[in-house]
This record gives structure tokens, C-alpha cells and sequence, in this order.
């Protein structure tokens, strides 16, 4: 009886135990972000995906805080294990941009067509901003990114693509931008698939 009391206790403190483990382990997980966050000029910061998240941002987005507002360059979206797209780093570059500042996020800058920068536009603009981008974005957001899936792309994926906020104002070769003191100018490049940008 005493024997089957004690291996009753061990397994409850087993139990314990591994759930502390398990418990420490997903906070460790949840404890790494989508990104890293750098800030490599005056009010200009990038954020840079961080490949020890679970869903790490698809690619490098970053930001600039202007005297009046907000400039972000690029929205990406996560991939998750299943291969399910999702906007969460998009959502947790906003909430870092307003610890930083109270102003708006007036403009998204969209440098090319591809997923992982445009992938989460939707975010900023029920924030309140404008999306710009060379024209072409507009007519290849949609087209583009499920070519370049193929025959094989996954319902969800599909459907997520097909939702992409395309770009609200669009240029055709030039466009600049002044935010309070901070200038900004883009160019599209030769083969207008990407922008080149300056200050």
C-alpha cells in the first residue's frame, strides 16, 4: 500500500514537473519575436525578421517618424509551420511604432509585389494610412504572387493572397515624399518590379 502511494506521489511530482518544463519552454518560444528591432539613423528604425521566432516576419520592414506621422516600408507576413500565412509581425510592428510615438502611421511604402512585403498592408490601413507604390504593384499583387505558387498553392494560401490590399496611390516612375523634415524619393527600377530608394 505504502509502495503504491509513493509511485502515486512520483508520478504526480512527474507530472508537475514536466508541465513547469513545458510551460518554460512555450514561454521561451513566445518570449522570441517576429523581429529585432534596430534603429540605424535618427527616428529611422528597421526591423529585421528574427529566424529564431516561430513565425518569424517574412522579410525586413522598417520605419521612419516623421515630425507629423509615420512612414513604413514594407508590411510582411509570417508563415507558420503548416504553411499558413499570417500578419501577427505586421500587428506587433505597429504596437512597437506607438510605444515609440503617438503620431499616425500616414503612409505605407511598398517597395515591390512580392508576399512577404505586402502581406500585411491591411494592417496599416485600418490604422489609417495610405499605401503607395509603383503601378505595376497594383496590377501584379494579386497575379504575380499566385504564379508564382503554381498549380500547387494551398486553399488557405489562395485565399489570403487573393485578399491583399493592393497599393491606394501608386506613381509611375518618380515619386517623393516629405514627411514633416524627413524626404523621401523613389524611382522604379528599370524593369519596374522594384523601387530604389533615397532620401
Amino acid at each position: 500500500m505504502k509502495t503504491a502511494k509513493r509511485a502515486v506521489q512520483l508520478l504526480y511530482l512527474a507530472c508537475i514537473f514536466l508541465l513547469c518544463v513545458s510551460c518554460a519552454t512555450t514561454a521561451q518560444d513566445a518570449a522570441e519575436p517576429p523581429f529585432t528591432l534596430k534603429q540605424v539613423g535618427p527616428n529611422v528604425w528597421a526591423a529585421i525578421s528574427n529566424p529564431k521566432s516561430k513565425a518569424p516576419a517574412g522579410a525586413n520592414t522598417g520605419f521612419v517618424i516623421g515630425d507629423d506621422g509615420v512612414a513604413v516600408i514594407d508590411t510582411s507576413a509570417s508563415v507558420d509551420a503548416d504553411g499558413n500565412f499570417g500578419t501577427e509581425p505586421a500587428k506587433q510592428l505597429l504596437a512597437t511604432i506607438r510605444t515609440l510615438t503617438k503620431l499616425p502611421v500616414r503612409f505605407v511604402i511598398n517597395t515591390h509585389y512580392h508576399l512577404d512585403h505586402v502581406g500585411a498592408n491591411a494592417v496599416f490601413v485600418e490604422a489609417g494610412a495610405i499605401v503607395l507604390a509603383h503601378r505595376n504593384v497594383r496590377s501584379w499583387i494579386h497575379s504575380e504572387n499566385l504564379r508564382l505558387f503554381g498549380k500547387d498553392i494551398k486553399p488557405p494560401q489562395k485565399a489570403f493572397i487573393e485578399a491583399l490590399l493592393p497599393p491606394t496611390v501608386t506613381y509611375d516612375h518618380r515619386w517623393i515624399c516629405t514627411l514633416a523634415l524627413e524626404r523621401f524619393a523613389y524611382e522604379a527600377s528599370p524593369d519596374t518590379r522594384a523601387v530604389t530608394q533615397w532620401c
